[in-house]
């Protein structure tokens, strides 16, 4: 984890909302667009706890198999029980030093956080290869098989990275607003641990990686997702 330094990018692309709202991503057309969600008290949403990219992540040494990841709480995921998790979607920056190396969608259940040094993912229930990472936009993935979400249990999903270039932008961020214990998880490599980002970095904080999932209503609450990534509306 000592290995681990951060760099100032100056994004300027808007992510996600908040967890907890229902959320609608639209492309811009040139005009205002206005979709009607089939229930809207109880629609599909992207999950995340960031709200901008504003910077990335860099690796300076050997950073194998590492591992960034999101945090839901059981209370977190009240809103969201019996929902379906189908896709997974990241941003990685692109420039001089874009990554090589593999890439992996994960998801896991019953996870535990006792403070930013003990905690524990829980089970891993999906671990999906990304085919192409692109660079500069959203990778978005589409789980080949649907993770039914649990409320009683914690939910994590990130990404997994291996056999990356030294010196590579790796992931996107979001510091706006604090999310301690949820949105900036990673796990070290070197001490086979999980760890809060923040407990290692002096000069500023990160917030959440850019990093969001997509939970489907199999209800009838029929969320929109229109590509390309370029606002979202609440």
């Amino acid at each position: 984890m000592k290995r681990l330094t951060l760099i100032l990018l100056l994004c300027a692309a808007l992510f996600a909302v908040s967890a907890q709202n229902a959320a609608v991503r639209l492309s811009k057309t040139g005009e205002t667009s206005h979709v009607s969600m089939p229930n809207p008290d109880r629609a599909s949403a992207w999950l995340t706890w960031a709200s901008s990219i504003d910077d990335g992540v860099i690796n300076n040494s050997y950073m194998d198999n590492i591992i960034f990841a999101e945090r839901f709480t059981t209370s977190d995921l009240a809103p969201y029980n019996g929902y379906q998790l189908t896709q997974i979607a990241f941003y990685v920056e692109s420039g001089n030093y874009s990554p090589s190396g593999s890439y992996s969608v994960k998801v896991y259940q019953g996870g535990s956080y006792t403070s930013s040094t003990s905690m524990n993912a829980g089970t891993l229930v999906a671990s999906q290869a990304v085919s192409s990472v692109n660079l500069g936009s959203l990778t978005t993935v589409t789980l080949n098989t649907p993770i039914t979400i649990d409320a009683s249990q914690e939910l994590w999903f990130g990404v997994g990275i291996s056999n990356v270039s030294a010196n590579s932008y790796m992931m996107g961020f979001d510091e706006t607003s604090t999310v301690t214990g949820k949105g900036s998880l990673v796990w070290d490599p070197d001490d086979n641990e999980w760890y809060d980002l923040n407990d290692y970095i002096t000069d500023f904080q990160v917030s959440s990686w850019a990093i969001e999932a997509f939970a489907l209503d199999p209800n009838g609450g029929g969320g929109v997702l229109v590509d390309l990534l370029t606002w979202y509306i609440d």
